[in-house]
């Protein structure tokens, strides 16, 4: 997640240059202008104090920051309020929270699911439909396919077509054949 927005105030005359020691977290910049602290943070850093500098003609006057970047999960988790771990259930409804998290679902209500329906495609006896919600902004979906059910069998269906409605993905698997066969959605948030 990007820095929540930030700009400086300062009295005693125009800024004309802001420096920063020790450099700033991995995807962080200060702009040296105008002392904005902007990018996207790469890497999970405790708690640190960094010394910003505000340098006019007058002379330089200094202030202290502290950073933490903590990850996308354990924001999501606080902006939500969750006790309970990554493993845990806030809500009661069976999904844990890094699920309900890589779902894109809402960890405080029961009733906000992940849900796929499989039917075969009318007057296509070859093809079957996976419908699948919500599709959220900034994951990745990937319906895979297996005639059977052990570990490593499943495979990405190829030549499948997919269309979106709102927040619902359908998938064409275009190779079904009419065969029995399993299928899964994989979703991944990088």
């Amino acid at each position: 997640m990007p820095i929540t927005s930030n700009t400086p105030a300062s009295s005693g005359g125009a800024v004309v240059a802001y420096s920063i020691i020790p450099p700033l977290p991995t995807g962080l910049i200060l702009n040296p202008t105008t002392g904005v602290i902007s990018g996207t943070p790469t890497v999970v850093t405790p708690a640190a104090s960094y010394t910003i500098t505000a340098t006019n003609r007058a002379g330089f006057t200094t202030a202290a920051l502290t950073l933490t970047v903590v990850s996308a999960y354990t924001a999501w988790a606080g902006q939500n309020g969750l006790v309970q771990g990554p493993q845990g259930d806030d809500d009661g409804d069976g999904n844990s929270n890094y699920f309900e998290f890589i779902a894109g679902l809402d960890p405080t209500n029961a009733t906000s699911a992940f849900s796929v329906r499989i039917a075969p495609v009318a007057g296509q006896p070859n093809q079957t439909a996976i419908t699948f919600s919500p599709v959220v902004i900034g994951r990745t979906y990937t319906v895979k396919r297996s005639d059977s059910l052990p570990p490593g069998s499943w495979t990405p269906l190829s030549g499948s077509t997919a269309s979106d409605v709102g927040n619902q993905r359908t998938v064409i698997d275009t190779g079904a054949a009419g065969v029995k066969g399993f299928y899964f959605v994989e979703i991944s948030y990088p």
